[in-house]
């Protein structure tokens, strides 16, 4: 009993503790962002790329979020 109610005390009282964020490349991400990539050899984030063909076929019966991101390679632009 006295273990299982140390584990529930240490677990409530880390959780205050733990942040969100996530860091790629960084030790310190920005409390602010959730992810935080940082490079320091002058190396970029690859988003999903698709034609403009896939892009409208892409499941249609839900509604795609706000803030969905890719890359068309027919128009060479960003779509969200």
């Amino acid at each position: 009993m006295i273990k299982n109610l140390m584990i529930v005390v240490t677990l409530c009282s880390t959780t205050g503790i733990s942040r969100g964020q996530v860091g790629i490349g960084t030790n310190n991400p920005n409390p602010n962002a959730v992810l935080h990539i940082h490079s320091n050899e002058g190396k970029g984030v690859l988003i999903p790329r698709v034609y403009t063909i896939t892009s409208i076929t892409i499941d249609t019966s839900e509604a795609c979020p706000d803030g969905m991101l890719v890359y068309d390679l027919s128009q060479s632009c960003f779509q969200f």
